[in-house]
């Protein structure tokens, strides 16, 4: 793909733009590893990645994955 090929803040302003206006608010929040890495496609894709990305609960995921095995021996 081009824009992670390309340098610099240019092919960062897609992905920002079509965010809206709070895509500014939520990059202020992002903490990155190193010096310049706010203007890498790559790092600020990650990072906007794992911001959008849902976390699991486990707790309800084993809550579920127990009640299910319940219902399965119930009915055996």
């Amino acid at each position: 793909m081009k824009l992670d090929k390309e340098a610099g803040e240019v092919p960062l302003c897609a992905p920002l733009y079509c965010l809206g206006k709070e895509a500014e608010n939520i990059l202020k929040t992002f903490v990155y590893d190193a010096k310049g890495d706010e203007n890498r496609y790559k790092e600020v894709l990650d990072k906007l990645e794992r911001y959008f990305v849902p976390k699991v609960n486990v707790i309800h995921e084993r809550v579920s994955a127990h009640q299910s095995q319940v219902r399965v021996w119930k009915r055996s």
